[in-house]
């Protein structure tokens, strides 16, 4: 899985998963029948970084901006 963040100058921005994308990355293919195995992301320094699912499962997520608008506060 490739995902990539670009500004509207064209330069590459941190787009490594947070954690309803690893959620979902987890759940959905197993549904689908099949897996995620290897994932790229640019970081901040506009580099791709490799990485697999279970390395992220194991780090420190994020909550997204957008997740953050569109989760209910309780």
């Amino acid at each position: 899985m490739l995902v990539i963040r670009v500004s509207g100058k064209y330069k590459m921005q941190s787009s490594k998963p947070c954690a309803q994308c690893v959620k979902t990355m987890t759940a959905l293919p197993q549904k689908k029948g099949y897996k995620v195995h290897r994932i790229y992301y640019s970081n901040e320094h506009g580099e791709i970084e490799k990485t697999t699912l279970t390395s992220l499962l194991k780090q420190e997520q994020h909550i997204s901006k957008g997740s953050k608008y569109v989760t209910p506060k309780v």
